[in-house]
């Protein structure tokens, strides 16, 4: 089985976070200046520049009252250029050295190989409302640090923007891959002392949605890098990932771990538990390392490791067992012209006793990637080929056999889709745990079980309300049906098909749920619903399925019109005396 069933609240990491903007906006960029530039002699520079006006107290002292900066010292200076407050009665309230606090990033705490990391708080003062925040910083990176320009830039902020440039700068022996998604500007090209420079200006640019996605897909996004090609850039990461000189270490470490295994598939499990269970999890992307990993044997023996480190060590120890594996990275966007490796996830590829497993460092970043894979394209590491996204089948079928006596109790056989389960099996073993007896048989696609269960029930009087069983898992289950309509794109999980047959033996008891038949169809999917009675029972049918996974602000009402039908209470327990 190769996927989690707990829904991750997520955002790919690797992806574009919203934060809440209201109708009144708490500030507003009057300017928003960023720039990236490649040197021939491999050094670069960002530069960031903004004007920022606050209109709420909010704003002033919580969403904007700091500002923070990480780079790594070793290699990258930090050069503040300006840094000030102008009040509404134009009085500039310069931000005064004890304002500039230097910090170990969270995200590096408890990782000593990562301690040299630095982020820099800039303290604001002289904050009132209508007072507007000027800050101009650069960050300049010694040559050979980073192997290429690499950018993955969101467009929208947390308060509208005015106007935004963005100016790429690289050497006229470079080609520039870049692509602006969701916005049809195109970039002003010049030339500059034996630099091509391109340059967007963009203006009026909306506050971030208030509404949640996964995704984000409708929403503006640079990326650009100058990777001669994608073979290149998996080169970048797949030059450290050679374990041939670590090989005696994995092996003995290897056989250690699958001790008493006796097969690829309990091997790999016993590996992926061991990379879950044995390391500390150190939260630093790929941008934040330089693209870099530390040697096999430094992370195995001091037992922490980024997600980029950790998987290096899983797939180097499933190479040691001789279980076929490979090393992919998710790429944060829809369409892959100028990806890079900013924000990218990896993963690794393994193939055990006929099956296939998506699987990386944590229990987390495995559902991560594994919701990912359905809407973006991966780079495989091995070969440097794009790989197109891969949706998942996503069925979920039960029958079940329910007899309505002192105990209410249901005979289920269902067929479940992987990716709602994990490879450990902990979601079906939790789906039968109150039957000893249960059978559960896995193959490529799908997990089929059998198993009893105790239905859940309250009692008012002579009326008792049993529960139908169904599954955690189930679009029932979502939270993603919510107030009236959204501005966004909804972007689902997966494409819900799911239906259940229910047999009920009242054993003497009436049924006071009247007969039911409840059909929605629109473009968004379907949705069937029937309870019939019969004699001395009832049989309840429930089906859903879904034509698309990406739901347009025009389509909402249509989608929460078959969620809160299949979601609603009543078509989901009966009522008997």
């Amino acid at each position: 089985m190769k996927h989690l069933s707990n829904k991750i609240a997520f955002v790919f990491c690797l992806l574009l976070v919203a934060s809440f903007a209201f109708a009144a906006s708490e500030a507003e960029y009057k300017k928003l200046s960023k720039s990236w530039t490649l040197n021939a002699d491999g050094s670069q520079e960002f530069r960031y520049n903004m004007e920022l006006t606050l209109f709420t107290h909010t704003a002033m002292n919580s969403t904007y009252g700091e500002s923070f900066i990480v780079y790594n010292p070793a290699y990258q200076t930090l050069k503040i250029n300006e840094s000030y407050t102008k009040q509404k009665n134009g009085n500039v309230v310069r931000t005064p050295d004890n304002a500039f606090v230097e910090v170990l990033p969270a995200a590096a705490a408890n990782a000593p190989a990562y301690n040299g990391l630095k982020e820099m708080v800039v303290v604001h003062t002289g904050l009132e409302l209508g007072a507007t925040i000027y800050l101009d910083y650069t960050i300049t990176t010694k040559p050979g640090y980073l192997s290429a320009l690499d950018i993955y830039q969101g467009i929208e902020q947390t308060s509208p923007v005015k106007e935004c440039k963005l100016t790429i700068s690289v050497p006229d022996s470079k080609t520039l891959n870049y692509h602006l998604s969701n916005l049809s500007t195109k970039p002003a090209i010049s030339a500059n002392g034996g630099q091509k420079v391109y340059s967007w200006t963009l203006r009026n640019i909306p506050a971030m949605s208030h509404w949640a996605d996964r995704y984000y897909l409708d929403s503006p996004l640079l990326a650009a890098n100058t990777y001669a090609s994608p073979k290149e850039m998996a080169e970048t990461l797949t030059k450290q990932m050679d374990v041939a000189k670590s090989l005696p270490l994995l092996k003995t470490l290897a056989e250690t771990i699958t001790q008493g295994a006796t097969s690829d598939l309990a091997r790999l499990k016993a590996v992926y538990a061991y990379i879950q269970n044995s390391y500390a999890h150190t939260a630093l992307g790929l941008s934040a390392t330089g693209y870099k990993l530390r040697p096999i044997e430094d992370v195995i023996n001091s037992a922490y490791g980024t997600d980029a480190e950790l998987v290096n060590v899983f797939q180097g120890l499933l190479k040691a067992l001789g279980i076929k594996s490979e090393v992919c990275a998710i790429l944060p966007a829809t369409d892959a012209t100028g990806m890079g490796l900013h924000n990218a996830l990896l993963y690794v590829k393994a193939e055990a006793d006929g099956q296939t497993f998506l699987l990386s460092a944590s229990a987390d970043r495995t559902k991560l990637a594994s919701d990912a894979r359905q809407y973006y394209p991966a780079l495989n590491l091995a070969t440097g080929e794009i790989l197109a996204a891969a949706p998942q089948s996503a069925a979920i079928s039960a029958k079940a056999e329910i007899s309505l006596g002192e105990k209410p109790e249901a005979s289920i056989d269902a067929k479940i889709s992987n990716f709602f389960l994990d490879i450990e099996g902990n979601t079906a073993k939790a789906i039968t745990a109150g039957d000893k007896d249960a059978k559960t048989n896995a193959s490529a696609n799908a997990t089929a079980l059998s198993y009893k269960q105790t239905l859940a029930t309250e009692k008012a009087g002579d009326y008792t309300l049993v529960s139908l069983p169904d599954f955690p898992f189930s679009a029932a289950h979502s939270n993603w049906a919510a107030g009236t309509g959204r501005d966004i794109l909804l972007t689902l999980p997966v494409a819900y098909d799911e239906s259940y047959e229910y047999h009920i033996v009242l054993g003497g008891k009436t049924l006071c749920t009247p007969t039911t038949n409840v059909k929605r169809s629109n473009a968004i999917g379907s949705v069937e619903i029937s309870i019939r009675p019969k004699a001395d029972g009832a049989t309840v049918k429930r089906t859903l399925k879904f034509a698309k996974t990406q739901i347009q602000p025009k389509e909402y009402a249509a989608y929460l019109d078959l969620m809160r039908t299949w979601g609603d209470k009543n078509y989901m327990q009966v009522l008997v005396k």
